[in-house]
């Protein structure tokens, strides 16, 4: 039986070579797809590189095409770049003075900085019933004079002493 065996040619270890060969290129060539269209959507280098802001024509052009896109992640990045300083200084002086309660709702009476200059108002939040997180809220100071004068004065007070600022922040 081994005479026969050394005699037969030897079996080729390449059957089905072509289509190994085929599948390995198919999927090299959908990686590479998948990956342009990964950095189409969302470049490395940020989604505001899609948008002319070269002039006050062109980006008022970008504003709308980005809101026409629904590209929220370019409204952040823009908002971000166009913040950043105000929004840093106002993180690092940011205090919390105290904390009240009004009808279920808290109030904080913040400072923080702006352009080098102190403003004082209050935050309002409210717990979030589903999800058990604390958001914004609205409270009328007129609503809160129609039941706690004192309380609607304190709150008064304590934003008369901000400092006058930009009126767009």
């Amino acid at each position: 039986a081994s005479r026969t065996a050394a005699r037969e040619p030897a079996r080729s270890s390449r059957s089905g070579g072509g289509f190994t060969l085929v599948l390995a290129l198919l999927t090299f060539f959908l990686a590479l797809a998948t990956a342009g269209y990964v950095i189409y959507r969302d470049p490395p280098w940020g989604r505001l590189s899609k948008y002319d802001f070269s002039t006050p024509e062109a980006a008022q052009k970008a504003r709308l095409e980005i809101e026409r896109n629904g590209d929220y992640l370019a409204m952040i990045e823009l908002g971000k770049k166009l913040d950043r300083k105000k929004t840093t200084e106002r993180l690092n002086s940011l205090e919390v003075k105290k904390s009240i309660e009004y009808q279920g709702k808290k109030g904080l009476f913040t400072s923080y900085k702006v352009d080098g200059k102190t403003r004082k108002v209050i935050d309002w939040f409210e717990k979030d019933a589903d999800s058990g997180y604390w958001k914004n809220t609205y409270v009328s100071i007129f609503e809160i004079e129609k039941t706690d004068k004192p309380l609607a004065e304190e709150i008064r007070k304590w934003e008369s002493e901000s400092e006058p600022s930009d009126p767009k922040w």
